[in-house]
């Protein structure tokens, strides 16, 4: 009988020596948490473990146990070996130069013996991992020039793609799509526990409960069903460390950022027709509250938890002589078809615009184009 997903996941973890494990930007505050727990799993199995993530991983979660840090580059590359049987043929000195853009190796043999070119070997060497696990990555190509070049790598290497996105592009040689669930923290614990719950630690079990309290926000928005209730509350007999996830996610907001929040608040609209919020923060705004521009990123995390319904969202802000505004929406086709018209970088489901290189710091010219943008993919 053919195994399913899980079981073909279970055994090609199980047979693995050197493993990925990548973190999706799109909801980083589930695919972070996930990343370190599978780590922890497969690093107690005395397996090499390298992590990657595009963006650092946020403060508050500097709490969580965490032997691996995340790596800012992935290295997918190959040795190139060059063998020769130098029992026969014994060699006096090796040297290179370069020639642009070549380089040149110079095997010089010991007097007497003569090199032919038959006498050289050349072979790739296997790559450094020999398992990848993604978490919550709908496609390989939004892992941007990390996917470009690399992709040998990707597509030699055995890949397990676990998300809970529909979307998803199926890209792996096992998929795990869970869409119902509320979180790939949630699919990882339903997935360790099939496995062998013994694998299933403290620190684990903690970083997995991190990662579902912090998608549903501490089980308040639509994402909660009774099986994530379930779910946690077994990661609780597995010892997770609750107090301590609440102490860090919910209730060590400062009070620059209680400040900020409440002006950001204060000048919030809306557009009921098409789901779309947004909001101007003034240079004047981060003087009053006392918070920089780096607050700007959480007080977009808190409109999404805020919102019951999936919305898009926009903030502007003035940095210095130049106006950004960092952009959301929950669904890819917005994302692209707002990255296309406005540029920008793409970081997960968000993307950060430099409105001056667009419209000359003309804020409500911005919100009126986008807003455009999203009325045309409602009604495709």
């Amino acid at each position: 009988m053919a195994l399913d997903e899980y079981q073909q996941a279970y055994t090609h973890a199980g047979n693995s020596k050197s493993v990925l494990i990548i973190a999706g930007e799109r909801e980083m505050e589930d695919t972070y948490p996930s990343a370190l727990a599978i780590a922890h799993v497969l690093g107690d199995t005395k397996k090499e473990i390298s992590l990657y993530a595009e963006s650092p991983m946020p403060e508050h979660f500097s709490f969580l146990p965490k032997r691996y840090e995340f790596k800012k580059s992935i290295n997918g590359s190959q040795d190139l070996t060059i063998s020769l049987d130098v029992a026969q043929k014994p060699i006096k000195k090796i040297g290179y130069s370069t020639t642009s853009p070549h380089l040149n190796i110079h095997i010089t043999p010991e007097s007497g013996t003569h090199l032919e070119a038959e006498d050289l070997h050349i072979s790739l060497s296997k790559f450094t991992y020999d398992l990848i696990i993604t978490i919550g990555i709908s496609d390989l190509k939004s892992l941007g020039e990390e996917f470009e070049r690399n992709a040998s790598f990707f597509f030699e290497t055995l890949l397990i793609n676990i998300d809970r996105n529909s979307a998803n592009e199926r890209y792996g040689q096992v998929n795990i799509i869970e869409p119902t669930l509320s979180s790939c923290s949630e699919i990882l614990s339903s997935f360790l526990r099939k496995w062998n719950e013994n694998l299933i630690s403290k620190d684990v079990a903690t970083s997995l409960l991190c990662g579902i309290i912090a998608q549903t926000h501490n089980f308040q928005n639509s994402r909660t069903k009774p099986n994530t209730l379930c779910e946690a509350a077994y990661l609780m007999t597995r010892k997770a460390d609750r107090e301590t996830i609440i102490k860090y996610l919910l209730k060590t907001k400062s009070f620059e950022f209680l400040k900020l929040w409440g002006i950001a608040m204060s000048k919030l609209n809306f557009r009921k027709d098409i789901n779309f919020a947004w909001l101007t923060l003034a240079h004047q705004d981060f003087v009053e509250s006392g918070g920089t521009y780096a607050l700007v990123p959480s007080v977009l995390s808190e409109l999404k938890h805020n919102f019951t319904q999936q919305a898009s969202f926009a903030i502007f802000w003035e940095a210095e002589n130049e106006y950004a505004a960092l952009f959301h929406a929950p669904r890819e086709e917005q994302l692209e078809k707002i990255k296309k018209s406005f540029g920008g970088k793409k970081l997960g489901n968000t993307i950060l615009i430099s409105v001056p290189a667009i419209m000359g710091n003309r804020e409500e010219s911005v919100v009126e184009r986008i807003s455009r943008e999203l009325q045309e993919s409602d009604v495709q």
